[in-house]
């Protein structure tokens, strides 16, 4: 339900399997997406395949897509927006591939970046689920800023390495029987829980040389989008989002605090905001309390806790003012700077 699915015709794929599926989400992108099929659809390797899925662009994403006839490029369309990594559920149910590429639509590959992950895929051991390699910002910072361990690395290790703050995107690609035993979300939750049941079952290896660039000057990237349309995106998401955390730390949370204990405070952290927008007060203040046990003199925590018994109707309402959005930025930075 909720999928257009006209331009995966049998008739427009190519009979011989990929070895890599690109994994493609857009939305509203128009501006840029053109720019990373370019680089997928000039990439050396073969074979390959591009699933492109348009989440419910408002945008002329949709038709960019369909004026490109490469047949290496199949492309699905939502008839409604269902989050990014619904986007990837649906694009991941239609692919061939042995391995799984995903690469965002504001991301462009470096010419040969196809040929060296085949190499690396190719020479690790099968419990290895997980390959990669870093990426550049247009900034110039190499991601992920807290470098990954190398070669070949299990469960604990990457919750050691994700304890660190930083930007943590990087070019990732997972076996199809990994894509299949753990699954993208449905919902509009984001893949954090996914990463952790993937860790706890695959290995990682994920090369240190950058293959791919992020261009972090899209208005509506998830993580940086805090105008009034973003916060309305986050606020959508909250329930989501919340029942994700809840879950996550049920499933992860006593390893978590043994080798993560900043991550596991900023989950709980999160859990306490997710769903205080939510509007699920009594999980909210509770998570709340459990929060300020760790940090109790966090700012963030605090401002978190007032806007969220405000309800989600008023923030939303506070949202649509700079002012507002501006002083709630400046808090949550300040906060980000509170002791452990």
């Amino acid at each position: 339900m909720g999928v257009d699915t006209r331009d995966s015709a049998p008739e427009k794929r190519a009979p011989e399997p990929p070895f890599f599926s690109v994994i493609l989400p857009v939305w509203n992108r128009q501006e840029v997406v053109r720019r990373c099929l370019d680089s997928l659809l000039s990439q050396d390797f073969q074979p390959f395949e591009v699933i492109a899925v348009d989440d419910g662009s408002t945008d002329r994403s949709l038709a960019v897509l369909r004026a490109c006839s490469d047949p290496r490029l199949v492309v699905i369309a939502h008839d409604v927006n269902r989050g990014v990594c619904a986007a990837r559920a649906t694009a991941t149910a239609a692919a061939r591939g042995a391995w799984h590429l995903t690469v965002d639509s504001d991301w462009t590959l470096d010419a040969g970046a196809m040929t060296r992950l085949a190499q690396l895929a190719r020479t690790v051991a099968p419990e290895v689920g997980w390959i990669g390699a870093c990426a550049r910002s247009d900034k110039g910072e190499v991601w992920p800023v807290n470098p990954m361990p190398e070669g070949p690395f299990g469960f604990d290790e990457y919750l050691r390495w994700s304890d660190k703050p930083g930007p943590s995107d990087h070019l990732s690609c997972r076996r199809r029987e990994v894509a299949d035993s753990v699954p993208w979300p449905t919902d509009r939750r984001l893949e954090v829980q996914m990463i952790l049941r993937i860790a706890r079952r695959w290995r990682f290896h994920v090369l240190r040389e950058p293959l791919a660039t992020i261009y972090t000057d899209c208005k509506n990237r998830y993580q940086s989008d805090d105008s009034a349309q973003g916060l309305a995106r986050k606020m959508d998401s909250a329930r989501d989002q919340a029942v994700m955390t809840e879950e996550v730390l049920e499933e992860f949370g006593a390893d978590l605090r043994q080798f993560s204990p900043s991550r596991y405070a900023q989950v709980v952290e999160s859990a306490a905001q997710y769903n205080l927008q939510a509007g699920r007060r009594w999980q909210g203040i509770r998570f709340s309390i459990r929060a300020m046990g760790r940090r109790p003199l966090s700012i963030r925590i605090w401002t978190t806790l007032f806007l969220g018994l405000l309800g989600p109707r008023l923030i939303r309402v506070v949202g649509r003012a700079e002012p507002a959005r501006k002083a709630y930025r400046m808090l949550s930075r300040l906060g980000s700077h509170d002791a452990e």
